[in-house]
């Protein structure tokens, strides 16, 4: 038999359906309310977050667009989409930095783990594959060293732009700021973790004695193209992802895939006839324009150029698409 509720205590029922009536009937009509009251001094600063519902974004949205404002999601063009991100470059390194102190929350060691991991992978996989290769290990780990830490990077803008934007989304729901602020975001934070790496690179080359000559310095503009290709991945991965959200899985599953391909862990030269695997393959000219000049290679105007054109066509399909559809990133989150 059910006992008896003792006598001033409620039953079990009466308060569930006191906090069903709660959840879904007395909170969101004192939200309704909140948001008929008349704006107050600081409209001009949380009008976005009075417009966190789609009805309420439909409508300003239609209002924008009869009084001939852009499609930008600011209201503004693409142009001063892209400048209001820059002139906010503190914001997204502060975010970028937010997102990596949350991913190492209550670590000893922090950020020293990107290295760490590093390290192991290299120390690992270079030892074992050294002798299934037939490889000296003073060729070979630099070679593979300066290889997975520039796969790191690339890899990182993969597999992370799909995310760009629904990861950002209690930003973007409740105010107004350029996407080209979360395309910055990723940046900053995918080169402190690349920066940790790199020691890996230098210990590596320390290690065995391997050092780089002058032209290792084309590294350098090799990592920025880097940079900007990622830029450009993070805008139109990001709306391709918020909108069709199997996308994100889809890379996930074919980044293995994609490093098994590109010769990080292997070398080229022993493909032998079969060399188009790499020429056609986009990543190997994005691994040698930060690998190749540390290893002292010279066939790199080819890498270059790829890299270059590739960094303009997605910069320019970040601008189109954040143009055609920026305003209605809101509704796919």
């Amino acid at each position: 038999m059910s006992q008896a509720a003792a006598p001033g205590i409620m039953p079990e029922a009466a308060v569930a359906s006191r906090l069903h009536r709660l959840v879904y009937r007395d909170l969101p009509a004192a939200v309704r309310r909140v948001r008929r009251c008349p704006p107050g001094p600081r409209a001009n600063v949380l009008e976005a977050s009075r417009m966190s519902t789609h009805a309420d974004y439909a409508a300003r949205a239609k209002e924008d667009a009869a009084s001939g404002e852009t499609d930008a999601p600011s209201g503004r063009s693409f142009a001063e989409d892209i400048a209001d991100g820059f002139s906010r470059a503190d914001l997204a390194w502060h975010l970028a930095n937010l997102d990596l102190r949350n991913r190492n929350r209550h670590s000893r060691i922090g950020r020293g783990w990107f290295a760490i991991t590093q390290a192991i992978g290299v120390a690992g996989i270079g030892t074992v594959y050294g002798k299934v290769f037939g490889l000296p290990l003073d060729v070979f780990i630099p070679y593979l060293a300066s290889g997975l830490v520039a796969w790191a990077l690339i890899a990182g803008f993969i597999g992370e732009a799909t995310g760009t934007f629904v990861a950002s989304a209690p930003y973007l729901t409740q105010m107004r700021l350029p996407l080209s602020l979360f395309a910055l975001r990723a940046v900053f934070r995918n080169a402190v973790q690349f920066s940790f790496r790199a020691t890996v690179v230098v210990a590596a080359f320390a290690l065995f004695g391997h050092v780089p000559g002058p032209e290792a310095l084309l590294a350098l503009p090799g990592v920025l193209l880097v940079l900007a290709s990622g830029a450009g991945l993070a805008l139109v991965g990001g709306m391709l992802g918020a909108r069709f959200r199997d996308l994100g899985p889809f890379v996930t599953a074919i980044l293995p895939f994609l490093f098994l391909i590109t010769p990080i862990i292997w070398m080229a030269d022993r493909l032998g006839d079969a060399r188009w695997i790499v020429v056609y393959n986009p990543l190997y000219h994005y691994v040698k324009v930060v690998r190749g000049p540390l290893l002292g290679h010279d066939d790199l105007v080819t890498s270059f150029a790829v890299v270059s054109a590739s960094t303009v066509l997605l910069l320019a399909g970040g601008a189109a698409v954040l143009r055609a559809v920026g305003r209605r990133i809101v509704f796919w989150l």
